[in-house]
């Protein structure tokens, strides 16, 4: 069972929603579509916490836990709780035990 990623994002946290189409253009301009398969909606989110290591720290060792290949479950705005992976972060020192971390969080089928 997949581990829940708890955290809170820093404000103004911005995914993106696409949807998988089939389509096929026949003739006199007329177009066919149809959702490609029974998970054809995604999202993906790029996330930025910031914080004290604290905050931050257990948000790493989260992370680094999943190896970028573990799925994990997240529950983003206005939506349900889904599956996700992260393949990489970044981590900024901002000062005095203060760091932004910033990763992208891609949803994925199981």
């Amino acid at each position: 069972m997949a581990k829940v990623f708890t955290w809170s994002p820093s404000i103004d946290a911005k995914g993106e929603v696409t949807y998988r189409v089939l389509e096929a253009q026949v003739g006199d301009g007329f177009k066919q579509s149809v959702g490609d398969g029974i998970n054809n909606r995604s999202q993906s989110w790029p996330l930025t916490f910031k914080g004290h290591s604290e905050k931050i720290l257990p948000i790493v060792q989260f992370l680094d836990e999943h190896e970028g290949s573990k799925p994990f479950e997240w529950t983003p705005p206005l939506s349900k709780k889904a599956l996700f992976e992260m393949k990489g972060f970044s981590l900024i020192e901002r000062g005095t035990d203060y760091y932004v971390l910033t990763a992208k969080f891609p949803q994925v089928f199981a």
